[in-house]
């Protein structure tokens, strides 16, 4: 695996961790905040239970005020005359009356404020209601946001690994075609040394063939060749005085012969030249008749044209 490749490996578990911790974040959270509604909604229901009951026997005891209130009415109006001088039978019924009347409106007022302060309580209840649930609105929006960042990483990181991926197989494809071309050159190479190797054996074949046409009277009169196949190049050329490249290290002596031809497009037979000077490395001989054509540097010198056994 390359650099990149384990570079986008380690960003991707990084990347991995992190929205496993934003999924940790979001249930702890949407836990938390659903239980404390869970609560609050149950808490305001019994509030308004509550409120109800209240209201209920406000209600009632508003009704039975009412109630006394006509009954009272009623009773002065049908007093008997013959006792409308005696005072304490109106004052006990007043009395009792009025008594009543406190301590139903005693009993009204304190389930008033009883009502206001759960009134109270059921508004800062929906207040703390409303602030949760603006919190639990930012934290799902940041909640969102995060998410769709962390997909929209994921998405490019996933992009990047198949573009790596892809990379990966064009470099392997080349590598293959590099691998193919190199050993389809070593073939050709191979081949064309063969080749060379068949054209430098078809050229001598053919200077032979032409050497033997042209010079097959002239081969067996003073021909002098070495016993072992030596072949040279003509490296100068002096009139009739002809330097080669081979000498007494290659096993040559004077009065030797060597037949001079020319390889190439045109291979050609030139003529022969007998050693009149051998040094360690290189020999000079002199053309023994006149030849078919000039000689020049880079000719063959060898014991025989065809330079083989």
């Amino acid at each position: 695996m390359t650099v990149v490749g384990k570079i986008l490996v380690f960003m991707n578990l990084v990347f991995s961790l992190v929205v496993g911790g934003f999924a940790v974040v979001d249930y702890a959270s949407r836990t938390h905040w659903a239980k404390a509604y869970a609560d609050l909604t149950v808490q305001n229901k019994q509030l308004r239970d509550m409120a109800e009951t209240y209201k209920g026997d406000a209600d009632r005891v508003a009704k039975e005020k009412a109630d006394l209130y006509e009954q009272l009415n009623v009773n002065r109006v049908f007093i008997d005359p013959a006792l409308k001088d005696a005072p304490d039978t109106g004052n006990r019924v007043a009395t009792s009356a009025l008594a009543e009347l406190r301590a139903r409106s005693k009993t009204i007022d304190e389930l008033k404020t009883s009502v206001e302060s759960l009134r109270k309580q059921l508004a800062d209840e929906k207040t703390k209601n409303v602030a949760y649930l603006n919190m639990e609105r930012a934290m799902k929006s940041d909640t969102d946001r995060r998410v769709q960042d962390t997909t929209l990483i994921r998405d490019t990181l996933k992009a990047e690994m198949k573009k790596n991926f892809e990379l990966e197989k064009d470099k392997a494809d080349l590598r293959d075609a590099k691998v193919t071309a190199e050993i389809a050159a070593e073939t050709l190479k191979s081949r064309n040394v063969q080749l060379e190797a068949e054209i430098q054996k078809l050229a001598r074949s053919n200077a032979q063939m032409k050497a033997n046409s042209g010079a097959s009277a002239a081969s067996g009169k003073g021909a002098n060749p070495p016993a072992e196949d030596i072949e040279g190049l003509v490296t100068k050329v002096d009139g009739n005085l002809v330097s080669i490249s081979v000498g007494a290290d290659n096993g040559l002596t004077r009065d030797q012969t060597l037949e001079l031809f020319r390889l190439g497009q045109n291979p050609r037979y030139i003529g022969r030249i007998k050693l009149v000077q051998v040094a360690a490395k290189t020999s000079v001989g002199q053309l023994t008749g006149r030849p078919t054509m000039s000689v020049q540097t880079g000719d063959k010198a060898a014991s025989r044209i065809m330079g083989a056994r």
